[in-house]
């Protein structure tokens, strides 16, 4: 079995270098490089399975790299930082980012975060089942994308799991903890804005093609269910 390939950007050597080190001796094949526009280039040249992206650095920061990047990849993104202000953590969540780490990060807990999100990446839907049709919206489990009448929402791989599971219990409210636990493990803080960063984003993809996102529901301070009324939508 290939290793894994993992992009490792940062602008500062020292952290880059770490990060690199991190990886490789967890047993992936790493490159980086020091700036955004590289890496843009990097991900249209090549393959690669993950990101790590750092946020501030020269010319162009990391939240627009990211945005570049979803212009022609769902490649799963992880942001390091040492800025944690909450707003940082939305902001990089809205630009496409998968997954957040802030400086000082501890090693285990790096290469833990990134095997989780390369294990569920890697479980893209199941052999019985290639796909799945709700109304106008089709979930094609096995490349996990999801299309409204043959449109792609350019789903990231946890704003389509969410869209899965909601669309697995539809009618049903599925509590925000095993929502969180079902996409992120263990390692989601659910007093952050993550889980509900990812679900605004999924309802406005959703809008922008035919105003599904109507259909997934706010249970406030219980969870989240998607309504039944989606099947029988234009």
């Amino acid at each position: 079995m290939s290793r894994a390939r993992i992009l490792v950007v940062d602008d500062e050597a020292s952290t880059r270098d770490l990060m690199s080190r991190i990886l490789t001796e967890a047993g992936y094949e790493v490159m980086d490089t020091f700036n955004a526009e590289e890496a843009v280039a990097l991900l249209h040249r090549e393959s690669f399975d993950l990101v790590t992206l750092d946020v501030m650095m020269p010319h162009v920061d990391g939240f627009e790299c990211c945005r570049r990047v979803r212009q022609f990849s769902n490649v799963p993104i992880v942001f390091v930082t040492a800025r944690g202000e909450s707003y940082n953590e939305v902001l990089g969540l809205e630009s496409g980012a998968d997954d957040y780490i802030q400086k000082p990060y501890h090693p285990e807990a790096v290469v833990s975060r990134v095997k989780a999100l390369l294990r569920r990446v890697a479980q893209r839907g199941a052999p019985e089942s290639a796909g799945t049709r709700i109304g106008p919206l089709t979930l094609d489990l096995r490349g996990q994308e999801a299309f409204i009448k043959g449109q792609s929402l350019g789903l990231t791989s946890k704003e389509f799991e969410l869209l899965h599971i909601l669309s697995e219990n539809i009618g049903t409210i599925v509590p925000r903890e095993r929502l969180a636990s079902l996409v992120w493990g263990s390692e989601l803080d659910l007093e952050s804005r993550t889980l509900d960063v990812h679900i605004y984003r999924l309802r406005k993809k959703l809008d922008a093609v035919s105003n599904l996102g109507q259909y997934i529901i706010t249970k406030r301070q219980r969870g989240y269910l998607m309504s039944p009324g989606i099947r029988q939508a234009e």
